[in-house]
């Protein structure tokens, strides 16, 4: 099976919108002046936090980026690993950046790893992606699709949610959006798990 170009199918989502306000009845109602400033001043506050952390976690580039002879799951073990297979053709791809970056960041202090696989038979078109999205986490090229092949993908993106003792727990076929909670919650779950001595 070729993984190097347009072979799997993409899985698309639609982007959720979520109404939000300052109400005390938290219903979905129009907000007042007081309202949407506070709304506005808070949200500014998150983005300026968010925005401060993410200065401070280095941007994959070329020289970081490693070659899938180096990828070797047991140097992870005792962590929570987030295994995310990508490529550049695949448009859904990018949604999911923003958010493996966000997670990077949140939890860069616990044993928590997000690690990804890029499938381009062509490096120019992986480093020409990540020139447009940015990623603070890590890469590995495999152009060959070695590593995709042990892991039988069946669509773009998929990615695999792997616990501390390096088991595979769960598989997310596309990334929705509407389903990041769930991601997250799974993750949290994961985290909180002792890691059994044998």
């Amino acid at each position: 099976m070729n993984f190097g170009g347009n072979h799997l199918p993409i899985i698309t989502t639609e982007i959720d919108f979520v109404c939000a306000n300052q109400s005390p009845y938290n219903s979905c109602i129009g907000l007042d002046k007081l309202g949407k400033l506070m709304m506005h001043q808070c949200l500014t506050r998150i983005i300026f936090s968010l925005a401060l952390l993410l200065t401070l976690i280095p941007v994959a580039d070329a020289s970081s980026i490693k070659n899938i002879d180096q990828f070797d799951l047991k140097q992870f073990y005792g962590k929570v690993v987030y295994l995310d297979f990508w490529a550049s053709w695949c448009k859904p791809c990018r949604k999911s950046f923003p958010w493996m970056n966000d997670m990077t960041g949140r939890y860069s202090e616990q044993e928590f790893k997000i690690v990804t696989i890029n499938l381009d038979r062509d490096p120019e078109a992986m480093h020409e992606f990540l020139a447009r999205v940015p990623a603070r986490f890590d890469i590995y090229h495999d152009p060959a699709g070695t590593l995709a092949e042990k892991f039988q993908l069946q669509g773009m993106p998929t990615s695999y949610l792997i616990d501390k003792s390096g088991q595979v727990v769960s598989r997310h076929i596309g990334f929705q959006t509407g389903l990041i909670a769930e991601y997250e919650a799974e993750i949290e779950a994961l985290l909180t798990t002792q890691l059994l001595s044998i």
